[in-house]
């Protein structure tokens, strides 16, 4: 029973949300408790901001970026509260620009200041941020005018603490040699001097300042990646490999000056060497590390290197890396088109990733999330799907592959679960394909999937538009087979083939059943006499319901390979040696094709025995004469009959080599020579009286498996 909730005292009416929200905020302020005001008025902005709390948010801001300035003092903590802020909505210009200049002093700290950051610093701000600002344009500008001296020539030799701007101006005056003849060098010794010249300032400022500057590494990194290119341009040779040059090197996102200018220098001399079509395509790769450089690349890959930036700073898992780009609305319909179809595959190829997600979402927040979560992929998989086939449609595209494949990859991760009460999904996906120009290949999974869980598919709405509007379903041989070796156990196996029944010709429904059935036998067979072989969840002919092998009759015609088998079965119940001829005609009236029958007689000779068995067998083994002479198993049989212990049956196969005169014809065959030599040692015939006693041999008993062995050794 559900608790009831206390009764408010009498004359103290309870207060609405807001009021309870507003006196929080208002508490937090009068303790100038800035971070809890904040963090709870941005959790629930659309109430807070319409209390009279909200005029406080904009000051609970700037105390907030006062306090960790002035009394904090520590560049980690300022950081945090910069990244918190920095997206704050709702900001009035003056905590804008103050923020700015927080972003300015962390950039100075880290080595990513530059001299016209300076012009860019607010003026009109209240202390201390603009003495902050002050300090910092001093800062900018003292660096200025000292590395003009060292880059005019006015200075040649280092100052005491200036041995960094020596260096930084001499691979200034470097660069700008090289820039002033647009990089068309006649020789790689000015880059190995930048290259040098970079590298040592990078040394010397980790080396003395204790500080990594992560400018200083780009411009390294770039430098020594203009010498390679120019030094060992095959390195270089695929445009698209510059951006994994740079992420293995370490390079950063960057929009400082002096690494826009350097980037630009290596696309600007990859040109020179490699074309003009190299450099276009190889800016892709740099413009995703500094998108606020100005490049003349079309507006919409700005936007998609923007995104890439963006998902870089998130440091998003690779696993929902595509589902973040597909989130960006920057791309055309057939760049949709490739991600959607590349997210299908990552399904499958990271199945195990994903399900450990779920493992860990169930232990650490229950089933109910897991679930929760699982249903989510399963939308999004179906909206996917939707949206691949309507592209398919609007791009006009005809290569059936490129829809049907998508379709493949959503089933094979999809195989193994039920989608059970999702199974909304699929009738809304179902229903709107059959409208769509798709093939109809793309149904047949889904019918699979839709039907297994359903007691009655033929009566499901979404197969009975299937019907109205497509059927009957074409669909090749090899799709139909693709699918029926995947088929689950027989209670779903049952539902699944009326779905399909339903949906496909009748052509095309017997090729499935009867591709089922010659599944089972193969199984069988190879199991047979190699164990390893054996599938454990694979089918099994003696657990076929006999109203299924009763339905699959009615079904299948006597051309049929398996329709004998399937006949025998049918009346005798299963795996049942035939008791009498009649019982045999069941099958000797549709004998099947020699390589089948083959199977099928190796097969038999293990079933259970019945008083009919031996004449039964000798008959299909006469019957299939020809085929034995042809593949030469003669003594492969021999050995499976002595494995046995058929005496009997030995005997009449004798009988039907002398009624075939099989020992004058095959006399010269080796492998019937060598059936005739295993017959007369296994089951010797009497000798007449005063005949020479042999000599007892003991011959090893060989297993099923030496026989299968001996066969391939022989067919090979």
């Amino acid at each position: 029973m559900a608790r009831k909730g206390k009764r408010s005292k009498k004359g103290k009416p309870a207060r609405s949300p807001s009021k309870k929200l507003e006196a929080r905020l208002l508490g937090y302020w009068k303790k100038e408790a800035w971070e809890e005001f904040i963090t709870l008025y941005q959790r629930h902005r659309d109430t807070a901001s319409k209390t009279s709390a909200a005029s406080c948010w904009n000051p609970a801001i700037y105390n907030l970026l006062l306090k960790t300035l002035v009394h904090h003092q520590k560049i980690e903590t300022l950081e945090n509260v910069h990244k918190g802020l920095k997206q704050a909505p709702d900001l009035n210009s003056e905590n804008t620009q103050c923020l700015n200049v927080v972003q300015a002093l962390i950039d100075v700290y880290h080595g990513r200041g530059y001299p016209g950051m300076a012009d860019s610093l607010p003026r009109d701000l209240p202390d201390p941020f603009a003495e902050l600002a002050q300090g910092l344009r001093e800062i900018l500008c003292g660096n200025m005018s000292a590395l003009h001296l060292y880059v005019q020539g006015g200075l040649t030799r280092a100052r005491k603490n200036e041995k960094h701007l020596s260096l930084a101006a001499r691979a200034a005056r470097e660069f700008n040699n090289l820039a002033a003849i647009n990089f068309q060098t006649p020789s790689v010794k000015p880059l190995t001097r930048i290259r040098k010249h970079f590298q040592e300032l990078h040394d010397y400022f980790t080396t003395n300042f204790q500080e990594k500057s992560v400018e200083l590494k780009n411009l390294r990194v770039l430098a020594e990646a203009m010498h390679l290119l120019y030094s060992r341009p095959g390195h270089f040779m695929d445009p698209h490999s510059v951006q994994g040059y740079l992420h293995r090197s370490g390079f950063s996102q960057s929009s400082h000056p002096a690494v826009t200018a350097m980037y630009q220098a290596f696309l600007t001399l990859g040109g020179n060497i490699m074309g003009r079509n190299w450099k276009d395509t190889a800016s892709y790769g740099l413009q995703s590390y500094a998108p606020e450089a100005q490049s003349d690349l079309p507006s919409h890959v700005q936007g998609q290197l923007a995104a890439l930036s963006r998902i870089r700073k998130k440091d998003t898992d690779s696993l929902y890396i595509l589902q973040e780009l597909l989130d960006f609305d920057v791309w055309s319909e057939r760049e949709r088109m490739i991600l959607l179809q590349a997210r299908m595959q990552q399904m499958v190829e990271r199945f195990e990733e994903f399900f450990d997600y779920l493992h860990d979402l169930a232990m650490e927040d229950g089933e109910k999330q897991a679930r929760k979560a699982l249903k989510d992929h399963m939308q999004q998989s179906c909206s996917d799907l939707q949206e691949i086939a309507e592209l398919y449609q609007k791009l006009g595209l005809s290569n059936e592959s490129i829809i049907s494949t998508p379709f493949k990859y959503w089933f094979d991760f999809y195989q193994e679960l039920a989608f059970l009460d999702n199974y909304m999904l699929l009738d809304r996906l179902i229903k709107n394909l059959c409208d769509l120009p798709v093939p109809d290949s793309v149904f047949l999974g889904l019918i699979y999937k839709r039907s297994e869980q359903s007691p009655a598919p033929e009566a499901l709405e979404s197969l009975k538009k299937i019907q109205q509007k497509r059927a009957p379903l074409k669909i090749s041989h090899q799709e139909i087979k693709d699918y029926v070796l995947v088929l689950p156990g027989w209670m779903y196996t049952e539902k699944i083939l009326r779905g399909w029944k339903a949906c496909l010709s009748r052509e095309d429904y017997r090729f499935a059943i009867e591709t089922l059935l010659v599944s089972i036998l193969d199984h069988e067979f190879q199991s047979l006499y190699s164990p390893s072989y054996r599938e454990t969840d694979w089918f099994l002919w003696e657990e076929i319901p006999q109203h299924l092998l009763e339905a699959f009759l009615k079904e299948l015609g006597p051309e049929s390979p398996v329709f004998g088998l399937l006949n025998l079965s049918a009346n005798t119940s299963g795996r049942t040696m035939p008791a009498n001829a009649k019982e045999a005609d069941f099958f000797t009236k549709y004998m099947p094709p020699p390589d089948t029958l083959h199977k099928i007689i190796l097969w038999m000779l293990t079933w259970p025995s019945s008083p009919y068995k031996n004449k039964f067998m000798a008959q299909l083994i006469k019957h299939n004469l020809e085929h034995f002479n042809r593949i030469e198993a003669w003594d492969h049989l021999v050995k499976v009959i002595a494995y046995k212990k058929m005496k009997v049956l030995a005997g009449m196969v004798r009988d039907i080599w002398a009624e075939k005169d099989l020992f004058t014809t095959l006399a010269s065959h080796q492998d019937f020579q060598n059936a005739v030599n295993t017959m007369n040692a296994k089951f010797p015939q009497k000798q007449a009286k005063g005949g020479k006693k042999g000599k007892k041999q003991a011959l090893k008993q060989n297993s099923m498996l030496d026989l299968m062995q001996d066969q391939e050794k022989k067919s090979s």
